[in-house]
């Protein structure tokens, strides 16, 4: 059997989802905790904490509708559709390491890093790497 059709791998991918879930949870629940997923160094005061908080929320929203899509195809879709969306999550955490290598300078990886994961595991999904391995 290939592996991209194991379905122990497909519902390993709930681990995937429930990560995207904690950071979700963190955005809104407690943004200046969150301050070191983006490698922040303090909290900004003044009307910059007012935006803080705001693009938290919205850091929150983006990720707690990522969660629900990742979890909606674990339980109810094929694994391709599991690959699709796990390579879509891959593209936010790149786009995350990006924002967070121009604006903080530093950091970057730990968002890439997430995202090559994300990358391959979707890959081996889609049954791209079936040959390979």
């Amino acid at each position: 059997m290939p592996l991209s059709h194991s379905p122990i791998l497909r519902y390993l991918a709930l681990l995937p989802s429930s990560i995207t879930g904690w950071y979700a949870y963190t955005y809104l629940l407690q943004p200046s905790s969150a301050l070191w997923i983006f490698e922040f160094d303090h909290l900004p005061s003044g009307p910059d904490e007012y935006i803080f908080h705001t693009l938290m929320g919205l850091l929150g929203a983006k990720a707690v509708f990522i969660t629900f899509a990742l979890y909606l195809a674990v339980l109810f879709a094929k694994a391709k559709y599991v690959g699709v969306t796990l390579l879509a999550t891959a593209g936010m955490a790149g786009i995350d390491g990006w924002v967070v290598k121009r604006y903080v300078g530093h950091g970057e990886w730990n968002h890439w890093g997430y995202g090559s994961f994300l990358v391959v595991y979707g890959l081996v999904l889609l049954g791209v790497l079936d040959g390979l391995v």
